[in-house]
């Protein structure tokens, strides 16, 4: 059980880490920037 909760979170950490690296492309704005709305829809 503890191996399985442990390679499910690091899965999903896996998946959310490359989502934001692909969506975030400035951090210059406390705003998103017209590609970040994009990518999100």
């Amino acid at each position: 059980d503890n191996q399985r909760l442990r390679d499910f979170l690091l899965v999903y950490n896996r998946m959310t880490e490359i989502c934001f690296q692909r969506c975030t492309s400035n951090f210059n704005y406390r705003n998103l920037t017209m590609d970040e709305v994009r990518q999100k829809l």
